[in-house]
């Protein structure tokens, strides 16, 4: 057990998830690897924590594809595919805080895509909990507060 998560060697969990991930016979739309998903999802949070959004979102699109989510036009730097979900995936424990990530992250680096990471959170969050009332309370103010956060920091203004 890893005391401090933002000292884990990310490059060993990563080898970690892909080698337990080739043990599967099937993809992840058939076989969702919801067991990986925690580690795959403290490695997008490491690099939240060390301030590499492109980072995070490529970790948090890793976390979705485990879960068996197609997504196109999600990656940075961006192609020519417009956002869409092709496939939505299982709605497991993470999946919420995953979609939060990506947005909080595309505000950096790809700020036309906050809006679609967005309604992709409250989407899960109201397929998982069963309303979007309180999503704002859960999820929303503390995303655009880190946001606000990381446009002051970029600045070189204060975070605090």
């Amino acid at each position: 057990m890893v005391k401090n998560p933002d000292d884990i060697d990310v490059q060993k969990a990563e080898r970690l998830i892909a080698a337990a991930e080739a043990t599967y016979k099937t993809g992840p739309v058939n076989a969702p690897r919801e067991s990986l998903c925690g580690l795959q999802l403290m490695v997008a949070r490491v690099h939240k924590n060390r301030g590499e959004p492109a980072k995070v979102i490529r970790a948090a699109l890793k976390v979705l594809k485990l879960l068996g989510f197609e997504v196109k036009g999600a990656q940075v730097p961006r192609g020519r595919d417009e956002f869409e979900v092709v496939r939505w995936g299982l709605m497991a424990h993470g999946v919420v805080e995953t979609w939060v990530q990506l947005w909080v992250a595309y505000a950096t680096v790809a700020p036309e895509l906050c809006a679609d990471a967005e309604s992709c959170a409250r989407i899960c969050y109201k397929i998982c909990v069963g309303e979007d009332e309180t999503f704002d309370d859960s999820y929303g103010k503390k995303a655009r507060k880190a946001m606000e956060g990381d446009a002051a920091a970029a600045r070189g203004g204060s975070t605090a």
